[in-house]
């Protein structure tokens, strides 16, 4: 196994994140909105309890983190499928085991391509059935509404679409994103070199299976995603930080493709990777 070591953060700051995590996740999941538009109805909220749990529980293996994974899993799904649903109709969708009946919402800014790329992350993760649905329900022109939106990401958006539709012509779209984030627009240069040329490097193997290219490009993704946030002080401080759910996810599109992960971080969250977590997943 190759380990590759996590850095050093504030563990007295990231205990009390993690405290006000697990309080304000406990009011909200008892009081879900009946709306995707109101302010409570978080997913970022959920996704960011994963990141601060992952301090002390880097693997993944306790019940709050997964329980925290699977809330992230399905308001981000509920986000989507409660902007594919037009106003005035209902849509009912579990969260964490619980149906909800929310309102339809219709296209709703929070529903594009952003927020589109973490429910794919929990929907490769997580397996879910709900939010595979919840990825194919927007069309393109609504996830990426006319804007300033980084030509990489957008043909990540259809690489990663097509993928999940077993169409072969995702590797096409996969290059389209390499080339063009050679020249990234509108993003931080180091985080589109360190952060997303990696997530791509990785989902090349996957059309390959290669396992030994596979190995090399986990390796030097988690490697690149230490440097990232070590760079600045601020960064190493970023909850995002402490562990990599874009890398974890890529890891385990992969592994349902047949490669196998044999690299060891506390960035690589593998209780999250290998399905059984989300309740209506098993394990292989």
């Amino acid at each position: 196994m190759n380990t590759i070591e996590r850095h050093e953060f504030d563990l007295d700051r990231a205990q009390r994140n993690m405290d006000d995590s697990i309080q304000i996740l406990h009011r909200r999941v008892h009081n879900i909105p009946d709306d995707v538009t109101k302010n409570m109805f978080s997913a970022a909220m959920a996704a960011s309890a994963v990141k601060w749990f992952s301090t002390s529980d880097p693997l993944a293996q306790q019940p709050a983190t997964r329980w925290a994974a699977t809330m992230a899993t399905d308001l981000y799904a509920g986000l989507f499928l409660g902007a594919a649903t037009p106003p005035g109709t209902t849509i009912t969708i579990n969260i964490v085991n619980t149906p909800h009946t929310l309102n339809g919402a219709g296209p709703i800014r929070k529903a594009t391509l952003d927020d589109w790329i973490q429910l794919f992350w929990f929907y490769a993760l997580s397996r879910s059935p709900q939010s595979r649905r919840a990825i194919h329900a927007l069309p393109e022109h609504h996830v990426i509404p006319t804007g300033r939106w980084p030509q990489h990401r957008i043909h990540r958006y259809r690489a990663l679409t097509a993928l999940d539709n077993n169409d072969p012509t995702w590797t096409d779209h996969l290059t389209a994103a390499q080339e063009a984030i050679t020249n990234p627009g509108y993003v931080e240069p180091d985080e589109a070199t360190l952060l997303e040329a990696p997530i791509l490097a990785i989902l090349a193997t996957i059309a390959t299976g290669d396992q030994t290219a596979f190995t090399t490009a986990v390796t030097a993704a988690v490697h690149a995603h230490h440097t990232y946030y070590t760079a600045h002080t601020h960064r190493s401080r970023d909850c995002a930080g402490y562990t990599s759910i874009p890398i974890a996810a890529t890891c385990a599109l992969a592994t349902d493709h047949g490669l196998t992960l044999t690299v060891e971080s506390d960035y690589l969250p593998t209780g999250l990777i290998h399905p059984g977590w989300y309740p209506t997943t098993t394990p292989n």
